[in-house]
This record gives structure tokens, sequence and C-alpha cells, in this order.
């Protein structure tokens, strides 16, 4: 599913992280001087909106879902209703349950 990519990054797609948290990332919030690129709020929609997608396609189901670990973080953050930056980060390939 297209809804469950990593943040588009807009023009700034291909620039050293490093780099770009040292230009647009301040007081752990990365701010993009243009809005080409998707904010915070615009992940955490999204994820919102992936939950209830995925409730609907697969109400009956029980299912895994694999994507990025912010876009995880704010699923999680989302339907817990809090902020994304109170779940705890993931490692790489970790595995949470959620149950909706």
């Amino acid at each position: 599913m297209e809804i469950l990519r990593e943040r588009d990054w807009g023009k700034y797609t291909g620039m050293p992280v490093s780099e770009a948290a040292d230009k647009y990332k301040k007081d752990g919030r990365w701010m993009f001087p243009d809005g080409d690129a998707e904010t915070e709020e615009d992940i955490y929609q999204r994820a919102g909106k992936a939950l209830q997608e995925l409730s609907e396609k697969f109400a009956n189901d029980t299912i895994i879902v694999v994507t990025h670990g912010q876009f995880a973080r704010n699923m999680i953050a989302n339907h817990f209703e809090c902020n994304y930056h109170e779940v705890t980060s993931f490692v790489n390939a970790e595995i949470r349950m959620l149950n909706l």
C-alpha cells in the first residue's frame, strides 16, 4: 500500500540526513522553509488514514504491516492520540503488535 511509504522529502530527497538536519532540524523537529517536504503533522494524518484503511480492508483478519520506523511510530501515536515523539523508536526489524 502506497500510504505506508516513508516521509515525502520533496526536493530534499537524496540530501544526506546529517546535512538536512544541520539546516532544517530545530529543537528536534524538521522545519522546511518552503513547505516542499511532508510535515510531521502530514505524516501523523496519513498514519491515521492508513489505520482506517487497514481496519476497513482487513476488518476480520490478522495482518502484518511492514513500514518505516517513523511512520510506524506515527501509526501507534495516532491510535493512542499522542505525539509520535512519545512512542519509543524502533530498532531495525523490530516487531510490535497493535490491536485495533
